[in-house]
């Protein structure tokens, strides 16, 4: 799916000034509900919580290991968590029975990249309910709800028709949200750098960004997966939905192998692939020598669920072998097929 159509966005970093202590006084002695421009982040868990207290109290001794971290606590499920040198605070508590919620400044982009970075160890799994979507696993691609992008950065995205959610941290690979339909895009690095140097008025560009995900669902399960590139002219090029790590030619094959499929179902709401049985597909397939993995999978498909359509499908580095009749050992591999459902 090709579009139309991010330079670098910066982090906020926490303001300092002459006076800090004093103004970091008063607003300790403040209520959550006084933030100015307030934003919250729910760590959701993941597996039914065994002792969520237990589990807040473990992200609390993580956050303590920062030795220039403050943690005030307000009572045994609230803290305030403050910076140095810095007027800005924010806030964690519980909110039984399945999840902890952050409080912070929409200015504040640390806390919550702090708490990303422990909140897998515990099972959890953080929520911005601006976006409406979970964060995905790889803490370097930053969610822009508290990083300030630069104005430029924003006229170029507008003109394009879309708006920046996801950079990676220090660079210029962004995902963004096509206004028009909510399909995620990964922007053309390459093209954003020109155009935000480029002198005169800006104006609508074709092959700017690709779409790579139908909405911020299909987007967090797909990337969680290692199933969306970084790279856009790779996802510009792809004439199929395969992700592969099996040094094979997936287009043409160079020998004969077997497939094992491995199925995965798209649980939507939370925004994860769950694997799934299904007894009636082959344990393995023959792969013969210049046919191709996608006609494969959609075989196994067309008679197995009466269908040839799939998300995505991964094809890993790992391989078996095993001995065809003639005793020659055979490649066989495991292919994961991600599908809408089952």
């Amino acid at each position: 799916m090709k579009s139309k159509n991010k330079l670098s966005s910066k982090p906020r970093s926490q303001p300092s000034s002459s006076g800090s202590s004093s103004k970091l006084k008063i607003l300790l002695e403040l209520p959550s509900s006084s933030f100015a421009r307030p934003v919250f982040f729910h760590l959701v868990k993941s597996t039914p919580p065994a002792n969520l207290l237990q589990d807040y109290k473990s992200i609390l001794d993580y956050l303590a290991t920062f030795g220039d971290i403050g943690l005030l606590k307000q009572s045994d499920s609230d803290t305030t968590i403050t910076y140095p040198d810095s007027p800005v605070v924010s806030h964690l508590s519980i909110a039984p029975p399945d999840r902890i919620i952050l409080t912070c400044e929409k200015i504040d982009n640390t806390s919550i990249n702090l708490l990303r970075n422990v909140a897998p160890r515990h099972e959890f799994r953080v929520y911005n309910p601006v976006l409406g979507c979970f964060l995905v696993n790889e803490p370097n691609l930053l969610d822009l709800t508290t990083i300030e992008v630069e104005p430029m950065l924003r006229a170029v995205f507008s003109i394009q028709g879309l708006e920046p959610l996801f950079n990676y941290r220090n660079s210029l690979v962004y995902y963004a949200r096509e206004l028009a339909s909510d399909r995620v895009h990964l922007v053309n690095r390459h093209l954003l750098e020109y155009l935000t140097h480029r002198q005169g008025k800006l104006t609508k560009v074709p092959n700017f960004s690709v779409a790579v995900a139908a909405d911020l669902s299909h987007f967090i399960a797909l990337f969680d997966r290692g199933l969306i590139s970084t790279n856009f002219y790779h996802s510009w090029s792809k004439t199929d939905q395969i992700t592969n790590l099996s040094g094979f030619n997936s287009h043409r094959v160079e020998t004969n192998l077997f497939i094992t499929p491995v199925f995965f179902e798209l649980d939507k709401p939370n925004q994860t692939f769950r694997q799934r049985e299904l007894p009636q597909a082959p344990f393995k397939t023959a792969l013969s020598q210049g046919s191709s993995f996608d006609h494969a999978i959609k075989s196994i498909l067309a008679a197995s669920l009466g269908t040839t359509d799939y998300l995505a499908a991964k094809i890993p580095t790992d391989i078996t072998f095993v001995p065809d009749s003639g005793a020659e050992l055979v490649p066989r591999l495991s292919v994961s097929i991600f599908l809408e459902q089952i």
